[in-house]
């Protein structure tokens, strides 16, 4: 029996799992009553989809729905670290013009839109393929003021004539086609499968925008005929790799192959995709639910979380013998996110007394809060997170490993000897905002007056509700802060903006400003991926971890088990169409469950 520990920021939760039995359930991959399930079918826990339209898919879990069901004109390679970008709809990667003003793609000639049988793109396959005017529809949707797109910030200012677009569409009736008839200057269709984009100045992060599910391609002719809204219920004439074939929500999500996915025509030496026949996706509200099911074999995936991870790893790091023995995979993989405690430096206190921004961050010990998490967070020492090109994994700074005895000068020369406040005589007190009242927070806060005592600084915490928090933040009405930021691509410039001046107010929330700082950000927004803007990007990250206005802390790490009888489940945190990789030997789940003794991984409770 395996002895687990659940460890929430230092306090036990009570977690028993348990002795389960390999047997079937309904529904969920075991053996029907009607026979086995279909060949090659990845049965997997799912979230809650709240919308089908690609212009409207800001959640993670709908952003999946949305990669499986349309493509993009780009994606990213399933395998390559860091990350990098490849044609996907389009035939090869663009044509960079004009210093970067001008992007000119080619789409494939195979790419097609499913039949849709309520629409005219029914019609042969000549009329379903796809053209330059749907990705251009595509496009003017994000900016469609009636449709309130959370992704129109992607091409905002960028594309020309983009913002006028936008206009007109604030003055139209929801069946008023007669912008996009209009069009814009910035997008055009040189011919059927050649498209323009222009832009008002050089934007090469333009190409990770276009590898989003926002900028999935759709069906003009199918979009006009149901309408704009009828697109968040329902696919139409898909152009993914996959078909929906059952959708109810809070229950099910379950896709089959497009056999007209132009992966399927595969080149030699290379894989057609998708290689599944069938997904689904079960929406189960408990993660002590999925975690039974994947024992069970009735799952064929699951992520661990604070509950599982325990026990199911050793000390050591490697899966446990009862998990290993059946041949069952563990994989971890750090989450594009970062976690850093910033520093407002409109405050009159840390704004302008660098040495004791300094001090603070020498004495913050990143270390503790590693061996709290049990492997579940990477040490940050700067704003650049791993799998994108500037990263260094031996990058410290100047600031980075901790140091009482150096920070304890520095808070001196600061003006505050053993911690004190010179101007009261009394011990330096700073306020600490968090954006949470549950037990993480009070123990992040905690955790926090402990590294700040050693100093002689008291911390006083201030738990607030989300809303609140980001209002405070937005009015700097803070001292010190804990954030997250989750990327929208992996390019170091989506962590770097963090700090951007201009941005002051929104990404940057530490109001920090620096103008050889933004100077460097300019110049490598301008400036295509390349050695050349990977050592502005490193340059900048120099600059920002010396005048520290923020304490990085650290990058998530994902984890979860896959059985064995699925292969080609690469980690990659922007393949929104991965399940086009994966494939099932269903015949050898079959036998592992006829062949399996019942298993038990049991979680306790300890002091």
């Amino acid at each position: 029996m395996t002895r687990g520990l659940t460890w929430l920021w230092g306090s036990c939760v009570v977690r028993c799992l348990a002795l389960v039995a390999l047997v079937p359930l309904g529904g969920c991959g075991g053996e029907r009553s009607g026979g086995p399930p279909a060949p090659e079918t990845l049965f997997l826990p799912f979230g809650r989809v709240k919308t089908l339209d690609p212009a409207l898919a800001e959640d993670v879990i709908s952003g999946q729905a949305v990669g499986h069901l349309y493509d993009r004109l780009l994606q990213y390679d399933a395998t390559a670290r860091p990350y990098r970008l490849v044609p996907a709809m389009a035939e090869t990667m663009p044509e960079r013009r004009d210093d970067g003003r001008v992007w000119r793609f080619h789409l494939r000639d195979d790419a097609r839109f499913a039949a849709d049988p309520g629409c005219d793109v029914a019609a042969s396959r000549t009329v379903r393929r796809v053209t330059s005017r749907d990705v251009i529809f595509s496009l003017l949707r994000l900016a469609d003021a009636r449709l309130h797109s959370p992704g129109y910030w992607t091409l905002r200012d960028r594309v020309v004539g983009l913002a006028e677009f936008r206009a007109r569409t604030e003055r139209q009736a929801a069946d008023d086609w007669s912008a996009y008839d209009t069009g814009v200057p910035g997008l055009v269709a040189v011919d059927a499968r050649t498209v323009e984009i222009r832009l008002t100045a050089p934007y090469p992060q333009l190409l990770n925008v276009l590898a989003m599910p926002y900028a999935s391609i759709v069906s003009e002719r199918a979009v006009r005929q149901y309408g704009q809204a009828a697109l968040a219920e329902r696919p139409l004439a898909v152009s993914g790799p996959f078909l929906l074939t059952d959708w109810r929500r809070n229950y099910r999500f379950e896709l089959r192959r497009n056999p007209e996915y132009w992966g399927r025509a595969a080149r030699p030496g290379s894989l057609a995709l998708p290689r599944l026949d069938r997904v689904v996706g079960l929406v189960i509200q408990e993660p002590q639910t999925a975690w039974l099911l994947f024992l069970q074999g009735n799952l064929d995936l699951v992520p661990l979380g604070e509950e599982t991870l325990e026990a199911v790893v050793t000390e050591s790091g490697q899966l446990v013998p009862e998990l290993a023995g059946r041949g069952i995979q563990l994989e971890a993989a750090p989450e594009f996110q970062i976690n850093y405690l910033g520093f407002n430096l409109g405050d009159p206190v840390l704004g302008n007394n660098p040495k004791l921004r300094q001090a603070l961050t020498l004495a913050f010990d990143r270390g503790l809060r590693l061996r709290l998490a049990r492997r579940q967070l990477l040490p940050a020492y700067g704003p650049i997170p791993p799998g994108v090109a500037g990263y260094d994994p031996a990058f410290r700074g100047p600031f980075g490993e901790p140091d009482l005895t150096r920070a304890r000068r520095l808070l001196a020369e600061a003006g505050y000897p053993d911690g004190r406040d010179p101007a009261t005589g009394t011990p330096l007190r700073l306020r600490f905002d968090l954006g949470g009242t549950d037990l993480v927070r009070r123990r992040q806060a905690e955790l926090l007056a402990q590294d700040y005592r050693r100093l002689g600084i008291e911390i006083e915490p201030t738990l607030n509700n989300w809303p609140r928090f980001l209002t405070k933040l937005r009015q700097g009405e803070v001292q010190l802060f804990r954030m997250a930021w989750v990327g929208d691509y992996p390019d170091a410039q989506n962590f770097l903006q963090l700090f951007y001046g201009p941005n002051t107010g929104g990404a940057n929330r530490t109001a920090y400003r620096n103008p050889a700082f933004d100077r460097l950000y300019e110049a490598a927004s301008r400036l295509p991926d390349g050695p050349e803007r990977t050592d502005l990007y490193v340059r900048m990250q120099a600059l920002v971890t010396a005048e520290v206005p923020c304490i990085f802390e650290s990058f998530p790490v994902g984890y979860r088990l896959i059985q064995p009888w699925v292969t080609g489940g690469l980690v990659n945190a922007f393949a929104w169409d991965a399940w086009k990789y994966i494939a099932v030997d269903d015949a050898a789940r079959r036998l592992a469950k006829r062949r399996a003794k019942p298993l038990a991984i049991h979680l306790q409770t300890g002091p």
